[in-house]
């Protein structure tokens, strides 16, 4: 499963060249700093696809700025 925050074409052709080289992909756009998306896209792959056993969190990587600026030490 792939999430992305934009680029449904760029998603849809991930997904296929996955499926193309023999894999099973199932793709999902969502915008994390949006209020329930994630917990509605984990809802749905659930209900969907079945259980998640692993998850790679990118949130944020290429907005560097933003971390360096930010006091929270939870962030």
């Amino acid at each position: 499963m792939l999430c992305r925050r934009s680029d449904q074409e760029g998603l849809t052709k991930l997904v296929t060249q996955i499926e193309d080289e023999g894999g099973t992909a199932t793709g999902y756009l969502f915008n994390a700093v949006e209020d329930g998306t994630l917990e509605d896209c984990v809802a749905g792959v659930e209900a969907e696809i079945g259980s998640i056993e692993v998850v790679v969190f990118n949130l944020g990587a290429n907005r560097r700025s933003l971390a360096q600026g930010d006091d929270d030490p939870s962030f």
